[in-house]
């Protein structure tokens, strides 16, 4: 049984892969509802919450520094924000999404934006860097759900993709900040997944 649902399980994320590409309804939405617990409620809502902040500060620094890398993982992080948007909906979660940038249904998040977007301001070295944080602690965020406190198929395949962008993401400001000379110190997760990530 194992074996089948591991089988099962990457056809899911293959299959999702191509559906975020294509920019469609998420495949999770035909799947069968599964029993979700609260801890899982809460992990969808504040990786909602995390995914626009990734973006909200990628726009604001885009505007500041009209790097397009700013812009290209914006547009990613909008719809990995979609992409978990339409689990709450699917689980009748009572979440309301916020659209004003800046703001979010954790208050807490909104210190965190405008301390980013200040740090970020600082210069075009700072403001790679502050992407590559927010990466790192979206993956240290996902290692701990995904590891911790996921367990439906539903979530599973969902958290999984969106990490595996954030795999990406870290990898485009790390090599931004190369052409700067400067290097990023992984703030969340170990030297050793960073190294990791940058190598596959």
């Amino acid at each position: 049984m194992k074996i089948v649902k591991i089988l099962t399980l990457t056809l899911l994320l293959s299959l999702f892969s191509f559906v975020l590409k294509a920019q469609k309804p998420c495949l999770q939405q035909n799947t069968p509802l599964e029993p979700i617990s609260q801890v899982e409620i809460n992990q969808l809502k504040h990786i909602a919450d995390e995914e626009k902040l990734a973006g909200d500060v990628y726009k604001t620094l885009f505007e500041t520094w009209n790097l397009r890398v700013f812009d290209n993982i914006s547009r990613a992080e909008d719809q990995h924000k979609k992409v978990v948007l339409q689990m709450i909906d699917k689980y009748d979660i009572d979440f309301i999404p916020q659209t004003v940038r800046g703001k979010y249904n954790d208050p807490k998040m909104e210190q965190l934006y405008l301390d980013l977007v200040t740090q970020g301001k600082k210069s075009i070295v700072d403001a790679l860097k502050v992407g590559a944080m927010i990466e790192d602690l979206d993956i240290y965020d996902l290692n701990n759900a995904l590891n911790n406190d996921v367990d439906s198929d539903d979530l599973t395949v969902v958290f999984s993709n969106i990490r595996q962008g954030s795999y990406h993401h870290i990898k485009a400001f790390t090599n931004n900040l190369k052409r700067y000379n400067e290097i990023y110190t992984p703030q969340y997760i170990s030297q050793s997944e960073y190294n990791d990530i940058l190598n596959n």
